[in-house]
């Protein structure tokens, strides 16, 4: 049987930006649809660092983004539907 480990979260109280929350991080998964990729996140992921997000409105794509020698490489995983980002709608 294989077993997966739990990874960090973050939780966030106070209004900082969400870029400021994530320093540091190498993985970064978010859980709901983006209309757009986040750059200012894509920009501060160190080298070799990765986000996974579904990219997209009415018609979503689940993405990967990976960082390799300060550039940022973009691989479609597939069509998905997940919920939208409430803060921009």
């Amino acid at each position: 049987m294989k077993r997966y480990t739990s990874l960090p979260t973050v939780e966030v109280s106070a209004p900082i930006p969400l870029a400021d929350a994530l320093e540091g991080c190498t993985k970064v998964l978010y859980t709901f649809a983006l209309a757009s990729p986040p750059l200012e996140l894509l920009e501060q992921l160190p080298n070799g660092g990765r986000l996974l997000a579904p990219i997209g409105t009415t018609e979503q794509t689940l993405t990967l983004f990976t960082k390799v020698n300060q550039h940022v490489e973009r691989r479609n995983c597939g069509k998905v539907r997940y919920v939208l980002d409430r803060r921009t709608t």
